[in-house]
């Protein structure tokens, strides 16, 4: 079951069209609930130009069930908001939800299908947690993804952030062992 949610109507017949739709986000759920804790995204990239061809394509992804439990797409006035890489059009993200960006299984599943779909063919698709965009860790502020796809789009690499991360925890299992050797 596939359901349009948020965005209002700019004019007549828009709201599928994320250069002319307002309020920020148009989303479409699975039905699933969007758990908070572990949910990430794949984050696609795409001008104006495409933008609503692009989205029409993950959609309906999504309504067959292989491609996560959630999406959006920034509308026209979010997209004016950040740094462009499309030097002549507004750029807007497509973002692809999943359940636990833990499994990575389910990441891989979802960013080959995203890829196959929408994935512009010169560059890498990214993957980040929610957590990550509540604690507001963006790319402009520097690498934030956890996983990322290259062409041919069929390993998921680890992302900067996501070394950090472990070498977090490894060095942390580390400090722990420390202390309870002192103990």
């Amino acid at each position: 079951m596939l359901r349009q949610v948020g965005g209002r109507k700019s004019q007549a017949g828009t709201a599928d069209d994320p250069c002319r739709a307002t309020g920020g986000w148009l989303w479409a759920k699975t039905g699933a609930p969007k758990p908070e804790l572990f949910s990430g995204k794949w984050l696609v990239f795409v001008g104006c130009l495409g933008a609503a061809e692009t989205w029409r394509k993950v959609t309906l992804g999504l309504g067959k069930g292989g491609l996560g439990i959630a999406a959006r797409v920034s509308t026209e006035e979010k997209a004016l908001l950040w740094p462009r890489k499309f030097k002549d059009e507004p750029e807007h993200v497509i973002s692809v939800y999943t359940a636990d960006w833990r499994d990575v299984g389910d990441v891989l599943r979802v960013g080959k299908a995203l890829a196959a779909i929408a994935a512009p063919k010169d560059r890498e698709l990214y993957y980040k947690s929610d957590e990550q965009t509540l604690a507001g860790e963006y790319a402009f502020s520097g690498p934030v993804a956890l996983y990322r796809l290259r062409q041919p789009y069929v390993t998921l690499e680890p992302g900067k952030n996501l070394l950090d991360l472990a070498r977090a925890n490894i060095n942390a299992a580390r400090a722990m062992r420390a202390l309870k050797g002192r103990a």
